[in-house]
């Protein structure tokens, strides 16, 4: 569940940890004025930046107690065009994509994750 291609029209879903901060922002800073997205960031409280961007965003936190993928999981994603980017530590990468993909339907297509 590695998807190769980085899908730019769509809905936005940006998973990172705190590795993945960097890129992360990075991305949402990219994203074009009014586009939707969700950011799921793992960062613990005083770590938190601030996150802004054009687009319609809204933030989930995990931290050390309520990791990325139980985040994930509570999720209402959109169904139409998402695309999801994944950037974690490989394990729980692994857990996240299966659980895009069977649980929120997912696209294996439009899933690209980068795993340490």
């Amino acid at each position: 569940m590695h998807g190769g291609t980085d899908i730019q029209g769509g809905n936005h879903l940006l998973i990172g940890d705190t590795a993945a901060l960097p890129a992360l922002m990075r991305k949402l800073d990219g994203l074009p004025a009014g586009a939707r997205a969700i950011a799921v960031i793992k960062a613990e409280y005083d770590e938190r930046p601030q996150v802004g961007t054009g687009a319609d965003l809204s933030v989930h936190w995990a931290d050390e107690y309520r990791g990325l993928n139980d985040v994930v999981r509570g999720l209402f994603l959109p169904q139409d065009q998402l695309n999801a980017w994944v950037a974690c530590e490989a394990t729980e990468a692994r857990l996240i994509c299966t659980q895009l993909v069977e649980d929120h339907g997912v696209d294996p297509s439009r899933l690209y994750t980068l795993i340490w």
